[in-house]
């Protein structure tokens, strides 16, 4: 017998007497082998509203959850958001189960549950910096390092940024952008400086006018990180110190590409 389905996103819009009700607890049932899960699904969303709303400063007496979820969206990386809102029109109609125990509106499906409580857990502990990109030695090059030294750890370690070092403070980001400027202008202007007396000084003056790097301390969130990288399409690199200070050692560096899922 195939089993009936059920588009949850259209159960916020059944009245009582809709003859499709029938069919929308039978095919809950069915899916959840008879076993109720309204309770660990309200559980698990308030506990989303919850972190949402103290993170955005948002009481609940003056706003309503899509609000504090438009809000929630602008402070950090977040690709929940239309689940989101579909789960809360679900939970309006299980809140109105439980003031009306004599009509069983609807139940959610396991995997509607286990997603709304796996976003929970995501809330509640998110994933910082450090756990992925904190190591052990960060590869960096000072002012006056050649030309032909950083080629050679571009070849060695298959890396195109490095963060640059100047008495001790972080200064710069080099790239293989600001390389292939450096070259291009070496060529076009017939420079006589020697490719052998080029300096990470003189590269570092030909990368991009623009904002290629931060400085983020290692107890950040992975997701605000997400989110700057989103915001910022000429950021190249975020370098990681113990609290985000130029004059504090790197521990890692985390690149575009890295964050792609």
């Amino acid at each position: 017998m195939k089993k009936p389905s059920i588009d949850f996103r259209q159960a916020g819009h059944f009245h009582l007497d809709d003859p499709r009700m029938e069919l929308l607890v039978t095919a809950c049932r069915i899916h959840n082998g008879g076993m109720p899960q309204s309770d660990p699904t309200l559980a698990a969303f308030n506990r989303i509203d919850e972190v949402m709303r103290k993170r955005c400063q948002m009481p609940i007496e003056k706003h309503d959850f899509s609000a504090v979820l438009s809000e929630f969206e602008k402070r950090t990386y977040f690709t929940e958001r239309d689940f989101l809102q579909l789960a809360s029109r679900l939970r309006n109609v299980i809140v109105h189960d439980k003031k009306d125990p004599v009509v069983e509106l609807a139940t959610p499906v396991f995997n509607v549950v286990e997603r709304i409580e796996r976003i929970a857990r995501e809330l509640e502990a998110p994933e910082k910096v450090e756990k992925r990109f904190v190591t052990e030695e960060v590869l960096t090059v000072h002012l006056g390092q050649t030309l032909k030294e950083v080629l050679k750890m571009v070849s060695e370690k298959q890396f195109s940024q490095f963060p640059v070092i100047h008495e001790g403070k972080i200064v710069g980001l080099l790239t293989e952008n600001g390389i292939t400027r450096w070259l291009s202008s070496a060529v076009s202007s017939e420079s006589l400086i020697e490719f052998s007396a080029a300096t990470a000084n003189m590269i570092l003056g030909h990368e991009e006018k623009r904002e290629n790097m931060i400085l983020i301390g290692r107890l950040r969130e992975l997701n605000e990180i997400r989110l700057q990288f989103s915001k910022n399409p000429f950021l190249e690199a975020a370098i990681i110190t113990q609290a985000g200070k130029p004059d504090q050692k790197p521990l890692g560096i985390i690149t575009r590409w890295d964050l792609i899922e």
